[in-house]
């Protein structure tokens, strides 16, 4: 998620890829000449961000910032290999997006994000416009039951285990497997 001072934007917002000799004003304060398979976060007229690495000084929210275009979105970890690397750059952003993210999250961090700007700062939220392919949906997780009490060191209740999982917006589905073994004698 990445913040823009609004009057610093010009016309819509694009995911892109940078263009040839582009180059990026930081907020580390260094210049980023961009390669052409670096996803840039862009308006009409230039790249604002480093897609999941780093924003620009050019559109940083600051202390005379009064209208914010917020930003929330999920990134391929495959896309984002080594991109942050190319640029002698580590971030908290490069980290999770190179290792991958719940493509679910955005819209809840964009949701909480905006309630809390408004109920701190007052303002309007306007209207959610998305771009993009609808968020892939992950594959499911195998929890073997005894597995968690080896990892743990300890025996947690079963009810307790669905209650952590359901408040972290785990979809919880039980599965009882139980194997019969013929044994001939």
């Amino acid at each position: 998620m990445h913040a823009f001072d609004q009057k610093a934007l010009c016309g819509d917002i694009h995911v892109r890829y940078a263009r040839p000799d582009e180059t990026l004003a930081a907020l580390n304060q260094t210049t980023l000449t961009l390669a052409q398979d670096d996803l840039v976060i862009a308006d009409d007229n230039h790249a604002l961000a480093l897609a999941g690495i780093i924003g620009g000084a050019d559109s940083a929210v600051g202390t005379e910032t009064v209208d914010i275009f917020l930003e929330s979105a999920s990134f391929l970890p495959a896309h984002q290999a080594g991109k942050a690397r190319r640029h002698k750059l580590s971030t908290d952003s490069s980290f999770r997006f190179e290792r991958g993210v719940d493509f679910a999250l955005p819209a809840v961090a964009l949701a909480l994000a905006t309630a809390w700007i408004v109920a701190i700062c007052g303002g309007e939220a306007q209207p959610v416009v998305s771009h993009g392919t609808p968020p892939v949906a992950r594959a499911p997780i195998t929890l073997r039951r005894m597995r968690i009490d080896e990892m743990l060191g300890f025996v947690i209740a079963d009810q307790n285990i669905e209650n952590i999982l359901s408040d972290l917006g785990c979809e919880v589905i039980h599965q009882n497997i139980n194997k019969s073994i013929n044994k001939n004698r």
